[in-house]
């Protein structure tokens, strides 16, 4: 099997065991030989909507702790929850 249709496996692989870190790893090896490679781009933009909607899911969650935060007069709790917020972002 070629160097390009085993990092493509690998890569496929990684995605269905939530393996991000790999996907990443064996879409740009493949792109590093053959920068042409439509399905290397793909895993690799697989990868990467996949990383932006953990991120938004994260940052959600933080908006929502300090809106409780506030609605309960929790001042100092809902200033540290948009202080992280505002590093993560």
């Amino acid at each position: 099997m070629s160097l390009t249709k085993t990092n493509l496996k690998l890569a496929r692989e990684s995605i269905s065991k939530k393996d991000y870190a790999n996907t990443k790893k064996y879409s740009l090896k493949i792109l590093d030989f053959e920068p042409e490679n439509y399905h290397a781009y793909i895993q690799l933009s697989t990868y990467t909507c996949i990383l932006l909607l953990i991120l938004h899911e994260h940052l959600s969650r933080l908006v929502f702790l300090g809106v409780a935060h506030l609605e309960l007069g929790e001042y100092n709790e809902c200033e540290q929850v948009i202080s992280s917020f505002v590093d993560e972002s």
